[in-house]
């Protein structure tokens, strides 16, 4: 693991105007490959969309592969984002409908939590421990499964209190998915509307410092919109270019590292001198 500070100065003059205050403090974080691995034994693990692949039958596979191939180079193309939007919710929409008709179950999200084909990053047990002890809210931002993050995260015992999920949920009728609850949350959208509209929004109004995880670099829209005095940009780089990556975050974690320098940065602010 490497970890890279962008601006060393910056950063601490960042920490110490988070520490004034911690009741001013939240944290909004992705999920996969940000709170979880990307990696496990050189494998690069499945999004949480990808973890349905064992579980359904063929429509729900070959759908999966071939939306890929269409969608996934508009997602990370040049295209203007108002152009790319239309594109990402087709793709969700045909995943979230395959995933339906080919019978996605309660049992199948259990099964998915027990399969451990989900892995949380080294050291982020402890974070979760640090922000739920010292009351600070924590969002996980996800345009994935919100019925498996939350069931996984109870499997860890880390779901507290302080933890709000903002992501896609099925409707269920006897075990079985029947919809999806909306508004859809995709690559895009992960942002301050979604935030406002939710019931998490009363929590966080009045906390005007932030610290922010991701692992793409489309990760630090999550608190734009928002008012805020101070936020640390934290990004996980398991992919791209280590200059870009540096322009928005700062502190960057290669090499699908650990949530070490996090409980390090944390400490700094929650421990009072």
């Amino acid at each position: 693991m490497a970890v890279y500070i962008s601006d060393k100065t910056e950063l601490e003059k960042k920490i110490k105007k988070l520490k004034t205050n911690i009741k001013n403090l939240y944290i909004i974080s992705d999920f996969d490959r940000t709170l979880t691995k990307a990696f496990v034994s050189g494998i690069k693990v499945h999004t949480l969309f990808g973890q349905l692949l064992d579980y359904l039958g063929k429509n729900y596979n070959n759908i999966f592969e071939k939306a890929y191939e269409k969608y996934h180079p508009i997602e990370i193309s040049s295209l203007p984002v108002e152009e790319k939007i239309p594109k990402m919710i087709e793709w969700w929409n045909l995943l979230f409908n395959a995933a339906i008709e080919d019978g996605v179950s309660r049992k199948i999200i259990d099964d998915i939590v027990k399969s451990n084909n989900i892995h949380l990053r080294d050291g982020a047990v402890e974070f979760f421990s640090k922000v739920n002890k010292n009351n600070i809210p924590l969002l996980i931002f996800s345009a994935g499964l919100g019925d498996i993050i939350s069931e996984f995260l109870k499997s860890k015992k880390a779901y507290s209190p302080n933890i709000h999920i903002i992501s896609n949920f099925f409707t269920w009728k006897n075990g079985k998915a029947t919809g999806i609850k909306l508004p859809l949350v995709h690559s895009f959208n992960k942002n301050e509307l979604l935030i406002k509209n939710s019931s998490y929004f009363p929590v966080i109004e009045k906390r005007k410092n932030v610290i922010l995880l991701g692992d793409l670099i489309e990760d630090v829209k999550m608190a734009e919109g928002l008012n805020h005095d101070c936020v640390i940009k934290i990004g996980f780089m398991n992919s791209g270019n280590l200059t870009n990556f540096q322009k928005v975050y700062d502190v960057v974690i290669t090499e699908d590292g650990s949530f070490e320098q996090v409980n390090k940065i944390l400490d700094k602010i929650i421990i009072q001198y």
